[in-house]
């Protein structure tokens, strides 16, 4: 309305602050909605830019703070691995450190020997021949990779479609890129699902989701949290769109190492007519277990990657030099061992985690929480319905079901872990609500507390 009486833009913009700063306050008080009153109190400031509005906050601020607040007997809630990372990894970043030269600026698309070494790495893994300096791009973590790309593609009105569930980052970062959400959910194809490959995309809701505005589709596989492994199948139905619409596919594929029961990851950058299309994020912290070296990278068409590349070294300008030389090391140690599988850190830790992963399904079942069997990543959705039937809902706080179980559990269980609906749009919430998310990068003594502090409360 102010716009059409041609009212002057600091008119404008006064009146629309006025608006949601009312708005917040009604809303706060009607549904006290943790997706809409954190979000629009972002606008409280008098300095805050318009494009916080609507942002959806971060579950990890709550939570991390749990963990401080309540010091759980088990925190199975992040995704960090809380055993050693590898010892040669640890001995190369030893030695690293003692050289004065190592300490300086790399090159802000990434140090040449780590992405020599990458480029080496997943050459045969893409099944192609990859140019260090062409075909991959470092960043500070593949949560940097995602924002690059985000903000390198999105326009204002552009059309991102997300699948459900996912990563609680990607739609913030489109968001700041003025970009239109649309999501397509992961859906169960069976009434009780016991493995996460019971669920499915639904083809006919994914066509409808596309149109000639949809300029990203961005895909997590494995898929974190409920840990389902793309078939090439899936993954075809999905590329057949992406072209079909003239659309850039993202996929983070972060957990591409982490797969079970001897089901392959299918990468799909290496789908017919997919390479010049796909974006593909890595990172070294799932691989290495090293998550708090925030090193990440993307690797596709150099077209592409250049402009992630002039976002990146606009913003963050260029990744730790350290770190980057000691997994350059890591790499090399990894293509040697290529024909020696036995001696692979990447193999011996997805064994570890394929262990892991059945001591806590079958501690969770053996409690009364129904877990749903991972086909890959560390973390697993469990079905809570029959674990707290005796819930005392509305006492821990506002928000979902599973938000005020996950509280519950930090509090009064003692154990630590994620609600899932984190990883959903609102329109999709309910698809989450009965389940919580537990990870299984831990020490088999971690796994056995928190099963015998869940225990006590089980029914």
């Amino acid at each position: 309305y102010y716009i059409l009486q041609k009212k002057t833009y600091s008119t404008v913009m006064q009146k629309f602050r006025h608006c949601f700063n009312q708005s917040n306050r009604l809303l706060s008080q009607a549904t006290q909605s943790r997706h809409i009153t954190t979000s629009l109190a972002r606008l409280n400031s008098k300095y805050s830019a318009n494009r916080l509005a609507g942002l959806r906050p971060s579950v990890w601020v709550e939570f991390t703070q749990l963990v401080a607040k309540h010091n759980p007997v088990s925190n199975l809630g992040q995704g960090f691995p809380d055993f050693d990372p590898p010892k040669f990894l640890l001995e190369s970043l030893e030695r690293t450190a003692r050289d004065p030269a190592a300490h300086q600026y790399p090159l802000s698309r990434g140090h040449m020997p780590l992405l020599q070494a990458i480029a080496r790495f997943y050459s045969p893994l893409y099944k192609r021949e990859l140019e260090p300096n062409q075909n991959v791009a470092i960043s500070n973590g593949a949560y940097g990779s995602l924002f690059s790309i985000s903000q390198a593609f999105v326009n204002p009105g552009d059309e991102v479609i997300i699948i459900e569930p996912f990563y609680d980052c990607y739609i913030n970062q489109v968001m700041l890129g003025g970009g239109h959400l649309k999501f397509v959910p992961l859906r169960a194809t069976k009434d009780n699902p016991k493995n996460s490959q019971d669920w499915s995309i639904d083809p006919n809701e994914l066509e409808k989701a596309f149109s000639n505005k949809t300029k990203l589709l961005v895909i997590n596989n494995p898929n974190n949290p409920l840990g389902k492994v793309y078939s090439k199948h899936e993954l075809k139905m999905v590329a057949d769109l992406c072209q079909k619409f003239d659309t850039i596919c993202v996929s983070d594929e972060v957990y591409e190492f982490n797969t079970f029961d001897g089901l392959p990851h299918e990468r799909m950058a290496t789908l017919d007519g997919m390479w010049q299309r796909t974006l593909t994020t890595h990172s070294a912290g799932k691989i290495f277990s090293v998550t708090g070296w925030k090193t990440g990278w993307t690797i596709g068409p150099k077209e592409l990657l250049d402009d992630i590349s002039t976002i990146h070294s606009s913003s963050l300008y260029c990744t730790v030099r350290p770190t980057q030389i000691a997994l350059s090391e890591g790499f090399q140690r990894e293509t040697s061992l290529a024909d020696d599988k036995s001696r692979s850190y990447i193999e011996e830790l997805r064994n570890y985690l394929q262990d892991r992963r059945d001591q806590l399904c079958s501690g969770l079942d053996s409690v009364g929480i129904v877990p749903i069997t991972p086909s890959g990543t560390y973390f697993l959705m469990g079905n809570m319905d029959n674990y707290v039937t005796a819930f005392p809902a509305g006492k821990f706080g506002s928000g979902t079901r599973d938000y005020q179980m996950a509280r519950w559990m930090y509090e009064v269980v003692g154990v630590g872990v994620i609600p899932p609906t984190a990883f959903y749009s609102e329109p999709h919430s309910h698809l989450g609500e009965k389940f919580l998310r537990f990870s299984f990068s831990r020490t088999p003594e971690s796994i056995d507390r928190a099963i015998a502090a869940i225990k006590k409360f089980s029914h």
